[in-house]
Order: C-alpha cells, then sequence, then structure tokens
C-alpha cells in the first residue's frame, strides 16, 4: 500500500499544496477542458462538510483554489441543512468552485439513458444551487465503476457541467487519487516530483486530519463528529426552549 498514515495530515496537505503551487497553474474544470497547462485539484465531499471547510481555508491561505464537489446522498451529512449549507456557500465565498457530486446508482441509471440521466443531474443541480445560492460549475460521478463503468460516459459535458472524467480530461491529465484513505496509484509527492505539465488530483476531505489515523479511523471520526453534534444541538434546543431534558 502506498502510503503511511502521517501522508493524510493537514500538515502534509499544506506541503503538498506549496509544492503545487510552485510549479503549477491552479485550473478550472473549463480550463481543464480547454486543455489549458496547470493542475486541477477537485475534492469528492463524501464524507465531511467541515473537513471541506478547514481544507478550504487552509487553500485560500495559501492562494490556491480548488473545486469542491457536494453530494446530495451522503450517509455522512445532509447538503440541506442551515449549517452544512452555509459552510459550502462560505467555501464558495473563499474562491472555490462548488461542483455536485452526483451517484448513477441512486436512481438506478444505465449509462446509455442519457436523457433520465440529464433529468436527474437538471434536477440535482437544481436543488443545492436554489439551497446554498452558489451557482454549480461541474459534475462529478460518485464511485463511478458502481452500477456500471461510468469512467467510460462518452461526454465531456452533462447538462453544460464539465464532467470530471470527461474524455478529454482523462486523456490528457496525469491522474492521482486518494480514495480510500490510500494513494490508488502513485504517491502525490511521486507524481508533483514528476514535473508533469497536467495534473488531475482528487481527494477526499475526509482524510485529511489533524493527526495521524489509519482511513477507518478517520471515517469513524467523521462519525462521531456527526452525532456529537447532533446532539449538542438537541440539547441547546431545550435548554432555549426551557423545558426538561431528561436522560
Amino acid at each position: 500500500m502506498k502510503n503511511s498514515y502521517s501522508d493524510f495530515t493537514e500538515e502534509s496537505y499544506i506541503k503538498y499544496l506549496e509544492t503545487a503551487k510552485a510549479k503549477y497553474t491552479f485550473l478550472s474544470f473549463y480550463d481543464a477542458l480547454n486543455n489549458k497547462p496547470g493542475i486541477l485539484w477537485r475534492h469528492d465531499v463524501d464524507g465531511s462538510i467541515h473537513r471541506a471547510y478547514k481544507l478550504a481555508m487552509i487553500e485560500q491561505e495559501l492562494g490556491v483554489f480548488s473545486t469542491y464537489f457536494i453530494y446530495l446522498n451522503s450517509d455522512f451529512y445532509n447538503a440541506l441543512e442551515k449549517e452544512v449549507s452555509q459552510k459550502i456557500s462560505a467555501i464558495s465565498s473563499m474562491g472555490h468552485d462548488i461542483g455536485l457530486h452526483f451517484d448513477p446508482s441512486f436512481y438506478d441509471l444505465s449509462i446509455e439513458d442519457t436523457k433520465k440521466l440529464e433529468e436527474c443531474v437538471l434536477n440535482d443541480k437544481s436543488i443545492l444551487e436554489n439551497v446554498i445560492g452558489v451557482k454549480i460549475s461541474a459534475i462529478s460521478f460518485h464511485n463511478p465503476d458502481v452500477g456500471g463503468n461510468w469512467l467510460s460516459f462518452p461526454m465531456d459535458q452533462i447538462c453544460g457541467l464539465p464532467s470530471a472524467y470527461a474524455p478529454a480530461i482523462q486523456e490528457n491529465y496525469v491522474y492521482c487519487s486518494d480514495s480510500n484513505g490510500y494513494w490508488r496509484f502513485k504517491p502525490l509527492s511521486t507524481v508533483l516530483d514528476e514535473n508533469h505539465q497536467k495534473l488531475h488530483i482528487l481527494t477526499h476531505p475526509t482524510w485529511w486530519t489533524p493527526e495521524p489515523l489509519s482511513p477507518r479511523d478517520r471515517v469513524q471520526r467523521c462519525i462521531d463528529g456527526r452525532a456529537k453534534d447532533t446532539g449538542r444541538k438537541y440539547d441547546e434546543l431545550l435548554e432555549r426552549l426551557g423545558r426538561k431534558n431528561i436522560r
């Protein structure tokens, strides 16, 4: 396994960004469709908006931007909650792009049914835009190898949104991913040292924590943090209403 736990800390994240900033121009997905040289840095936000918000702050402090893909069907957070939607809007206000992390398997879509796909994408896009008050700039598939090989989807854009798995991007940009909490292909440090002209980096905010942890412990950190916050909100509501909190 091409990683150590210390690869995935906030301290390491800052170092990776500093290296990337010294070598590359940071790109939007529209830039990538136009085949511009530079680095396309993306986050699929599967597990934690709070971790995404922290990474967005780090990026803002370093003067770089990335694209945060928000997942409407996550088991770990609800993008429609006020606090969560406010954090997504805040990420946008820092200068980052907001994309739609779209799950074809949620709708039981087949890769051949383009019309149904576009209907579902437009629906999710409208919901997210209305809640956060920000225009969606791109789309990425969630678990593209589940329910069909969505990596092979032939269109560069869906409903006018550049696709993270557009053939034009897959063909022209060297790809590096931290999926499942480890480097799936090559470590990011190696890829940055290879000095490619065009890079596409996928990170998931859940993995990037203040301290070194195993991937499963990082997931548990998100679960426990969500549960603790939900309990706190319940207690605060009863206190504000002057009601008994029977334990």
